[in-house]
């Protein structure tokens, strides 16, 4: 779960794009078939129906991982924050987060041919001080989330020179 502080506000969410998503999953999913159909269309001997069985139950094992790490993968955009919450293994999340002040560039890289027609690609942020660089790694229309971050990091130090200016 990610917390927020007091009367932060969430300006954009991203996830990885679907595609990547759907290219992890459906040759899962087509062994899955072919796992189920091929022994039962032979007629095969009920030991390899067996093992048939058992090896459709561990591909659906896969296919969900695979879905639950994309489900619980996420970005969020804030007026204050950048984060990035990612599941590592099944009971391991990591939340990190760079404060919009921190950072000092965002790159885009959009890498090949299908990124740059299903519009996705990777967006690094790089931070001052002790933050490492955080990777938002496939993610949908990426040049409009670093719009996004430098729009709030804008607002972020406009508002901070108004208070410093106020008498």
């Amino acid at each position: 779960m990610i917390e927020l502080g007091h009367d932060e506000k969430i300006v954009a969410t991203a996830r990885r794009h679907w595609l990547i998503l759907f290219t992890e999953t459906v040759p899962s999913a087509v062994l899955l078939c072919g796992v189920l159909i091929v022994p039962y269309a032979i007629s095969a001997h009920p030991l390899l129906k067996f093992f048939a069985g058992l090896t459709a139950q561990i591909i659906v094992v896969l296919i969900l991982v695979a879905a639950i790490d994309y489900a619980l993968d996420v970005w969020v955009i804030t007026d204050r924050r950048a984060i990035h919450a990612e599941l590592n293994g099944f009971f391991r999340r990591i939340v990190s987060s760079v404060p919009h002040d921190k950072i000092q560039d965002i790159t885009v890289t959009v890498p090949g041919f299908f990124a740059t027609v299903f519009h996705y690609g990777d967006l690094q942020i790089q931070s001052a001080g002790a933050f490492q660089p955080t990777k938002m790694k496939t993610i949908p229309k990426p040049h409009r989330l670093k719009d996004v971050i430098l729009a709030e990091k804008m607002k972020m130090s406009h508002g901070a020179t108004h208070q410093e200016s106020s008498p």
